[in-house]
């Protein structure tokens, strides 16, 4: 019947709004693990520093006096993250967009019945019947 199909695309789109909207929450929750602050990349980029830090405090531990030691010892000690190119840990997925919410046209149609033409009392039912 005309009610049975009605509400076999309204139960159709209403699954895919539902599915749309859970994996948006996923998707939300599991970038900010990764990509939001105090993430994964955020992580890893404190990482990167420290080894940035160590290899600047070893380059200086290998001066040749110790006035050049201790001067290279107080720079390291200087520098700050901005100091670093810290942008050499990337992970391809932070770059990317949540994928679009694409209801059919078909749904779209189907969620507003006013104007379906198997619904009755609708201008379009009458005009179709």
């Amino acid at each position: 019947t005309a009610c049975e199909q009605s509400e076999g695309r309204l139960t159709a789109c209403e699954s895919y709004n539902n599915c749309y909207n859970s994996t948006r929450h996923v998707y939300n929750s599991t970038w900010n693990d990764i990509c939001g602050p105090d993430g994964e990349l955020e992580s890893l980029r404190n990482e990167l520093y420290a080894v940035f830090r160590i290899e600047c405090l070893v380059i200086a531990m290998n001066a040749s006096s110790a006035l050049e030691r201790h001067n290279a010892i107080d720079e390291c000690k200087q520098k700050v993250m901005e100091d670093y190119n810290l942008t050499l840990v990337t992970i391809q997925e932070c770059d990317l967009d949540m994928p679009a919410y694409s209801l059919s046209d078909n749904c779209s149609v189907a969620m507003n019945v006013s104007h379906d033409q198997n619904t009755s009392g609708t201008a379009e039912y009458e005009a179709h019947y």
